[in-house]
């Protein structure tokens, strides 16, 4: 995924953030983690939508950064529509709880 990241300079928010979630699901190398995490800045700084928010603080409360995540992850909770809110409420509860998201 990163040479795909560094090789396309027209890479929307929407496939990095897709490159990030997978990273959360399937990866436990904090190293790599924290490249994922990169990609999910960058996306969250293009748009600022409720599931990249999600994906980014999900990625920050993997790598051990409970405070900011909690707080990323209420950020999307707030903007979601009512569809998702559920969804996004429950991650927000584990961190709140310290229990996995993943």
């Amino acid at each position: 995924y990163d040479k795909k990241v560094k090789s396309d300079p027209n890479i929307t928010a929407e496939e990095l953030n897709e490159y990030a979630w997978k990273m959360f699901e399937e990866c436990d190398d904090k190293d790599a983690l924290k490249v994922a995490l990169t990609w999910s800045k960058i996306a969250v700084e293009r748009n600022e939508v409720e599931y990249i928010i999600d994906t980014y603080a999900n990625l920050l409360y993997k790598l051990g950064d409970a405070k900011n995540a909690i707080l990323w992850q209420e950020k999307a909770v707030s903007i979601t529509s009512e569809d998702r809110r559920e969804e996004l409420q429950t991650s927000l509860d584990k961190m709140k709880k310290g229990e996995k998201t993943w």
